[in-house]
């Protein structure tokens, strides 16, 4: 079977399937892969900034996100090796984020509910 593409996406994490996504919205043919089957389970989760949560937004998934128990964090605190650490909150940013909070997400919902979205564009 010959598949005419104008790009090939290798790996439908986040920015693959992101990347896919907006290439298929703009009407190029576009072809992802992935080595793996979907939906895959990660061991990790997605650590998402307001930033990010607003790129979801545009995509059109972040609802989806939401209903499928992503969870609200509303800043980060990084802890140095002999113990002092420091916290940022996102609402206390000079600039106004998307929203307050980013989101985590487990790996695995992301991947697919990202993947889905393509395709949904016209990815193949």
């Amino acid at each position: 079977m010959t598949v005419h593409t104008d790009v090939l996406v290798v790996g439908a994490g986040p920015a693959g399937s992101a990347a896919a996504f907006h290439l298929a919205r703009q009407g190029h043919r576009v072809v992802l892969v992935d080595r793996a089957k979907f939906p895959r389970d990660k061991p990790c989760s997605e650590y998402l900034s307001p930033e990010a949560v607003r790129l979801l937004d545009r995509i059109g998934v972040l609802a989806d996100l939401e209903r499928a128990g992503a969870q609200p964090l509303y800043g980060t605190t990084v802890f140095a090796p002999r113990g002092s650490a420091v916290t940022g909150r996102f609402a206390d940013a000079q600039v106004r984020p998307f929203r307050d909070a980013g989101l985590s997400v487990a790996a695995g919902i992301l991947d697919q509910r990202l993947m889905e979205a393509a395709r949904d564009a016209g990815a193949r």
